[in-house]
């Protein structure tokens, strides 16, 4: 059974009004009263306000709407006729063109002139600095093939290697040795090498000198060396270097005054020294004249050229000037 149908049977019914033709209930009809009057409070203050507020709130939009609309169709149309006007105003782009090029054709005849007259003028120069340099070359070169040949070399069997600014090296360090050479990244095999020396030193063991085929190692240089001291009215030396050493037993001494009547061996006197290397046989000169011929024993095919200064005690200096660098074929 129903709970809440068993539970109104417990009710007491009063005679109510009459409703339809039948009497109702005074408890229910009180009831009923009471129900319907929840439900309108609750549709008033509810649903009834939302409503309301809602249609206030579609009738607000609505009626700003043509307005909001207007104003934003405006701009459009201004931009529209603005971009229309401009479009207008605008020649085709192939009119344009054809404008600008008519206007620009005499600047770009102009321009070519110029800029052909200036590499004209480029050319030229270029062509003046090379026959210069050229002219520099030969009157520099022809003097230097004399002296090959001098030395019995066929200055037509090679080239110039280089041509050095004068350089000076002083050492003061007790037995030590500096080196110099603007052209350190040339290589020779077969060469002259010459060079006006001049020296001051304060005893006469010190010395001046070049190197070749050197490795370039400056710690432990393997390398020939052609050196000349002051000592006993001068003197030239060959020895080879090692990794660093130097075998005295291997050291060629040479009389340079006994030979040469012209070499200086006096502070602050210079002597024209050269050497030939053709293979293992190198040939020494001073002053144009020929010391001697010695064989290389240690084998260096090719190698770097410098200039030294050798210090045994008390100082040196040696100043180097005309010097050049034949390479034979």
């Amino acid at each position: 059974m129903n709970r809440w149908s068993s539970k109104s049977t417990l009710l007491t019914c009063r005679r109510g009004p009459d409703v339809g033709g039948q009497h109702v209930c005074w408890a229910h009809w009180l009831l009923l009263i009471a129900f319907v009057v929840l439900l309108l409070a609750g549709c008033s203050s509810g649903d009834q306000s939302e409503g309301i507020t809602e249609l206030e709130a579609k009738l607000t939009q609505e009626a700003q709407q043509p307005d909001t609309e207007g104003q934003a169709s405006e701009p459009q149309e201004e931009q529209v006729s603005e971009s229309q006007a401009d479009q207008a105003a605008e020649p085709p782009a192939s009119e344009a063109q054809s404008v600008q090029e008519a206007v620009e054709e005499p600047k770009t005849d102009a321009s070519a002139t110029e800029v052909a007259a200036a590499l004209s003028q480029t050319a030229e120069a270029e062509a003046a600095a090379a026959s210069a340099a050229q002219a520099e070359r030969a009157a520099t070169i022809e003097p230097i093939r004399a002296e090959v040949a001098s030395y019995g070399v066929d200055p037509s069997q090679g080239d110039l290697g280089f041509t050095h600014p004068p350089i000076s090296i002083e050492v003061t360090d007790f037995e030590a040795t500096d080196f110099a050479n603007q052209n350190l990244l040339t290589v020779a095999r077969d060469f002259v090498l010459a060079a006006d020396v001049t020296w001051d030193s304060q005893y006469a063991e010190s010395g001046c000198g070049f190197v070749f085929r050197s490795d370039g190692d400056e710690e432990n240089p393997s390398q020939y060396i052609m050196g000349m001291t002051r000592g006993a009215q001068g003197h030239v030396l060959f020895a080879e270097q090692v990794q660093g050493d130097v075998d005295l037993n291997l050291v060629t001494d040479i009389y340079a005054n006994g030979i040469d009547p012209q070499f200086e061996w006096q502070n602050d006197t210079t002597n024209r020294m050269a050497v030939v290397g053709r293979g293992q046989e190198f040939t020494l000169y001073s002053n144009g004249t020929r010391l001697g011929t010695v064989t290389g024993k240690a084998g260096f095919e090719e190698g770097f050229v410098a200039f030294i200064a050798v210090n045994r005690s008390g100082g040196i200096r040696c100043d180097y000037d005309n010097i050049w660098l034949w390479r034979m074929n």
